[in-house]
């Protein structure tokens, strides 16, 4: 969790208020949905 909010914190260095705080909420969800994706590509084969 730290390390996404960091990321979150760097990469959206020039973005507005509103769009940095959702930021580490979009890197969290985009990450598990990568995960979970591998997970069941996995499972399935």
């Amino acid at each position: 969790a730290a390390g996404v909010t960091t990321a979150g914190a760097l990469a959206g260095g020039g973005l507005p208020l509103g769009a940095r705080a959702w930021l580490p909420v979009v890197l969290a969800t985009m990450h598990l949905s990568w995960g979970a994706g591998f997970l069941r590509g996995v499972r399935e084969s």
